[in-house]
């Protein structure tokens, strides 16, 4: 199976710790899929050049995981916005913004989902979710 396990580990990750931003997301019927974008190029085409080479140098200092805590750094920072949206095109417009995101307000907002124990429960969630996919047939 090529099933994520990924989507619903950062749907449940948004849901823990920034509850109104994930309930305005599903009142809207917003795709998580939308944050795999940000995923597979790594912030470079999402936030300026200056902001992603800071979110860079986090990922190889401490690993993948990092993209999790940079998408709550950046949905905490547009929450007061995000909340007062009204359709999923709405969301889309204010996320299209986290280019003017200053890069030390980022590692500010980032740094408050460091120390709770995010990676080991951002793994458990995915391990938990990947019990949940069908087996591969050899």
């Amino acid at each position: 199976s090529t099933q994520s396990t990924w989507g619903p580990a950062l749907r449940e990750v948004i849901r823990k710790h920034i509850p109104a931003v994930s309930e305005r997301l599903d009142q809207v019927g917003f795709e998580i899929q939308f944050f795999f974008a940000w995923f597979m190029t790594l912030f470079v085409n999402v936030m300026h050049y200056s902001t992603a080479l800071r979110v860079w140098d986090c990922i190889f200092i401490e690993g993948l995981v990092v993209v999790f805590r940079v998408t709550l750094g950046v949905l905490k920072l547009m929450e007061e916005r995000l909340v007062t949206a009204t359709t999923d095109g709405e969301v889309w417009m204010v996320l299209q913004q986290a280019d003017s995101i200053e890069p030390q307000k980022l590692m500010d907002a980032m740094a408050t989902f460091k120390g709770t124990g995010f990676r080991k429960s951002l793994l458990a969630l995915r391990e938990e979710y990947r019990k949940t996919l069908p087996k591969a047939n050899p």
